[in-house]
Protein backbone atom coordinates (compact mmCIF):
# COMPACT_ATOMS: atom_id res chain seq x y z
CA UNK A 1 0.00 0.00 0.00
CA UNK A 2 2.85 2.51 1.07
CA UNK A 3 4.75 1.75 -2.06
CA UNK A 4 1.67 2.09 -4.13
CA UNK A 5 1.34 5.50 -2.99
CA UNK A 6 4.72 6.28 -3.16
CA UNK A 7 4.61 5.24 -6.73
CA UNK A 8 1.87 6.96 -7.52
CA UNK A 9 3.16 10.77 -5.92
CA UNK A 10 6.38 10.17 -7.97
CA UNK A 11 3.99 9.90 -11.04
CA UNK A 12 1.96 12.87 -10.05
CA UNK A 13 5.24 15.19 -9.28
CA UNK A 14 6.61 13.57 -12.77
CA UNK A 15 3.78 15.07 -14.39
CA UNK A 16 3.12 17.98 -12.90
CA UNK A 17 7.22 18.99 -13.68
CA UNK A 18 6.38 17.52 -17.27
CA UNK A 19 3.37 19.70 -18.14
CA UNK A 20 5.56 22.99 -17.50
CA UNK A 21 8.40 21.76 -19.72
CA UNK A 22 5.53 20.45 -22.71
CA UNK A 23 3.94 23.61 -23.25
CA UNK A 24 7.51 25.13 -24.28
CA UNK A 25 9.30 22.46 -26.10
CA UNK A 26 8.99 19.70 -29.27
CA UNK A 27 6.34 17.06 -29.64
CA UNK A 28 8.72 14.70 -27.90
CA UNK A 29 7.66 15.59 -24.32
CA UNK A 30 3.64 15.91 -24.83
CA UNK A 31 4.28 12.31 -25.82
CA UNK A 32 5.74 11.88 -22.37
CA UNK A 33 3.14 13.99 -20.81
CA UNK A 34 0.38 11.10 -22.17
CA UNK A 35 2.33 8.50 -20.96
CA UNK A 36 2.38 9.96 -17.70
CA UNK A 37 -1.18 10.70 -17.59
CA UNK A 38 -1.86 7.18 -18.78
CA UNK A 39 0.44 5.33 -16.10
CA UNK A 40 -1.66 7.33 -13.23
CA UNK A 41 -4.97 6.29 -14.55
CA UNK A 42 -3.21 2.54 -14.91
CA UNK A 43 -2.19 2.36 -11.12
CA UNK A 44 -5.46 4.09 -9.92
CA UNK A 45 -7.36 1.56 -11.80
CA UNK A 46 -4.33 -1.20 -11.04
CA UNK A 47 -5.58 -0.11 -7.42
CA UNK A 48 -8.53 -0.58 -7.49
CA UNK A 49 -8.74 -3.74 -8.83
CA UNK A 50 -6.63 -5.28 -6.00
CA UNK A 51 -8.36 -3.97 -3.66
CA UNK A 52 -11.85 -4.70 -5.07
CA UNK A 53 -10.93 -8.06 -6.89
CA UNK A 54 -7.83 -8.97 -5.19
CA UNK A 55 -6.16 -9.51 -8.82
CA UNK A 56 -5.18 -6.44 -10.83
CA UNK A 57 -3.14 -8.11 -13.66
CA UNK A 58 -5.78 -7.68 -16.42
CA UNK A 59 -4.99 -4.17 -16.04
CA UNK A 60 -1.41 -5.06 -17.17
CA UNK A 61 -2.13 -6.81 -19.73
CA UNK A 62 -4.39 -4.13 -21.22
CA UNK A 63 -2.67 -1.07 -20.32
CA UNK A 64 1.38 -2.03 -21.02
CA UNK A 65 0.73 -2.57 -24.70
CA UNK A 66 -0.55 1.24 -24.86
CA UNK A 67 1.93 2.34 -22.84
CA UNK A 68 4.82 0.42 -24.40
CA UNK A 69 3.17 1.67 -28.13
CA UNK A 70 3.97 5.66 -26.60
CA UNK A 71 7.50 4.68 -25.72
CA UNK A 72 7.98 2.88 -28.90
CA UNK A 73 6.24 6.41 -30.82
CA UNK A 74 8.54 8.65 -28.41
CA UNK A 75 11.88 7.17 -29.66
CA UNK A 76 10.74 6.60 -32.91
CA UNK A 77 10.07 10.63 -32.89
CA UNK A 78 13.64 12.09 -31.17
CA UNK A 79 16.14 9.42 -33.39
CA UNK A 80 16.28 10.80 -36.73
CA UNK A 81 17.36 6.37 -37.49
CA UNK A 82 14.68 5.25 -36.02
CA UNK A 83 11.76 7.53 -38.01
CA UNK A 84 13.84 6.96 -40.96
CA UNK A 85 13.19 3.45 -40.98
CA UNK A 86 10.24 3.52 -38.43
CA UNK A 87 11.95 1.31 -36.39
CA UNK A 88 9.48 2.46 -33.51
CA UNK A 89 6.27 1.95 -34.89
CA UNK A 90 7.39 -1.16 -36.36
CA UNK A 91 8.11 -2.58 -33.20
CA UNK A 92 5.16 -0.78 -31.09
CA UNK A 93 2.92 -2.37 -33.64
CA UNK A 94 4.44 -6.23 -33.48
CA UNK A 95 4.62 -5.81 -29.47
CA UNK A 96 1.04 -4.86 -29.48
CA UNK A 97 0.21 -7.77 -31.64
CA UNK A 98 2.49 -10.14 -29.73
CA UNK A 99 0.87 -8.95 -26.40
CA UNK A 100 -3.06 -10.15 -27.80
CA UNK A 101 -0.93 -13.33 -28.80
CA UNK A 102 0.22 -13.82 -25.26
CA UNK A 103 -2.85 -12.99 -23.57
CA UNK A 104 -4.79 -15.18 -25.54
CA UNK A 105 -2.61 -18.27 -25.73
CA UNK A 106 -0.04 -18.22 -23.59
CA UNK A 107 -0.78 -15.98 -20.11
CA UNK A 108 -4.37 -15.37 -19.16
CA UNK A 109 -6.05 -12.10 -18.14
CA UNK A 110 -5.98 -13.33 -14.47
CA UNK A 111 -1.83 -13.90 -14.87
CA UNK A 112 1.20 -12.15 -14.65
CA UNK A 113 2.12 -11.17 -18.17
CA UNK A 114 5.94 -11.79 -18.36
CA UNK A 115 6.48 -13.62 -21.21
CA UNK A 116 5.29 -9.73 -23.07
CA UNK A 117 7.16 -8.15 -20.72
CA UNK A 118 10.31 -9.50 -21.25
CA UNK A 119 9.88 -8.61 -24.84
CA UNK A 120 8.96 -5.25 -24.28
CA UNK A 121 12.28 -4.60 -22.50
CA UNK A 122 13.91 -5.94 -25.39
CA UNK A 123 12.21 -4.10 -27.71
CA UNK A 124 12.97 -0.38 -25.55
CA UNK A 125 16.28 -1.39 -25.19
CA UNK A 126 16.35 -2.09 -28.78
CA UNK A 127 15.01 1.51 -29.74
CA UNK A 128 16.93 3.23 -26.70
CA UNK A 129 20.35 1.86 -28.31
CA UNK A 130 19.54 3.22 -31.41
CA UNK A 131 18.23 6.45 -30.11
CA UNK A 132 21.80 6.50 -27.71
CA UNK A 133 23.92 5.38 -31.10
CA UNK A 134 21.91 8.48 -32.90
CA UNK A 135 22.49 11.20 -30.36
CA UNK A 136 26.09 9.96 -30.55
CA UNK A 137 26.45 10.00 -34.36
CA UNK A 138 24.93 13.72 -34.96
CA UNK A 139 27.49 16.09 -35.54
CA UNK A 140 25.17 19.23 -34.91
CA UNK A 141 25.08 18.24 -31.28
CA UNK A 142 28.47 18.82 -29.40
CA UNK A 143 26.76 18.16 -25.94
CA UNK A 144 23.91 15.60 -26.24
CA UNK A 145 23.80 15.35 -22.69
CA UNK A 146 22.12 18.76 -22.29
CA UNK A 147 19.61 17.37 -24.00
CA UNK A 148 16.24 16.28 -21.96
CA UNK A 149 15.48 13.09 -25.06
CA UNK A 150 19.19 12.02 -24.78
CA UNK A 151 18.56 11.42 -20.94
CA UNK A 152 15.09 10.19 -21.54
CA UNK A 153 16.55 7.51 -23.80
CA UNK A 154 19.43 6.35 -20.89
CA UNK A 155 16.74 6.07 -18.38
CA UNK A 156 14.60 4.15 -20.35
CA UNK A 157 17.40 1.54 -21.20
CA UNK A 158 18.53 1.54 -17.60
CA UNK A 159 15.27 1.06 -15.98
CA UNK A 160 14.68 -1.73 -18.30
CA UNK A 161 18.27 -3.45 -17.42
CA UNK A 162 17.54 -3.18 -13.93
CA UNK A 163 14.36 -4.74 -14.22
CA UNK A 164 15.97 -7.77 -16.63
CA UNK A 165 18.49 -7.78 -13.48
CA UNK A 166 15.67 -8.24 -11.29
CA UNK A 167 14.03 -10.99 -13.14
CA UNK A 168 16.88 -12.70 -12.96
CA UNK A 169 17.42 -12.46 -8.86
CA UNK A 170 13.45 -13.22 -8.75
CA UNK A 171 14.23 -16.73 -10.82
CA UNK A 172 17.78 -17.59 -8.72
CA UNK A 173 15.39 -17.28 -5.53
CA UNK A 174 12.70 -18.92 -6.61
CA UNK A 175 15.04 -21.62 -8.06
CA UNK A 176 16.84 -21.82 -4.80
CA UNK A 177 14.16 -21.83 -2.12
Amino acid sequence: MLLRVIIVTAIMFAFCCSICYARKNKDGLRIICAFLVLTLISEAVAFYMASVYKNNMAVFHIFNPVLFMLIAYYLNTISAINRKYNIGLTLGLFGLVASVANTLLLQPLHTFNSNYLLLEGLFICILGFITLYDFERDDKQLYPHKNPHFWMAVLLVFKQVIVFSLYIVIHLLIDWR
